[in-house]
């Protein structure tokens, strides 16, 4: 049985489906990071109100990010048609689906490095890091964690 590749299927104009990227290769690993919307300060701050102080410490909302790799001479184009997701905010409207894992966000972040060149200079190897994120209002739908959650621990 053939190891699955996992794919990023990006919105298109319209809430239509845009373009779907086949990775060359599989991330090694996936990293989740969910943030909560603030903390509740009490003290000297919360003594000039009535009440606590509520501070936003971060956004809140949960990240996916994963590096993929690309080799061979069709490295700059793959790289190209990753990079083109952020030229607009449909595209950046996207879901990373591998498996039976799914996490649709938008793409906050995307680095790239070349890392090798040919004797032409063209590059024929790269690193593409990308960090999805997925609003805290819920954009996954009531229950996405719990079911993904159950899936993962069926599997």
């Amino acid at each position: 049985m053939a190891l699955e590749k996992a794919v990023i299927e990006a919105g298109g104009a319209g809430g239509g489906k845009g373009k779907t990227i086949e990775v060359q290769y599989n991330p090694l690993s996936l990293k989740i990071r969910a943030e909560s919307r603030g903390t509740v300060m009490s003290g000297l701050l919360a003594a000039q109100e009535e009440g606590d102080i509520w501070q936003a410490v971060s956004a809140e909302g949960t990240s996916l990010s994963f590096e993929l790799i690309f080799a061979g001479e069709e490295t700059k184009a793959r790289v190209e048609e990753l990079l083109s997701l952020l030229k607009d905010r449909a595209a950046r409207q996207v879901d990373f689906c591998w498996g039976r894992i799914s996490f649709q966000g938008e793409i906050e972040r995307m680095s790239v490095c070349y890392d090798m060149f040919s004797e032409e200079g063209d590059p024929v190897s790269a690193k593409a890091s990308l960090v999805i994120l997925q609003a805290g209002d819920g954009a996954q739908g009531d229950g996405y964690w719990e079911d993904a959650f159950e899936r993962f621990l069926s599997q």
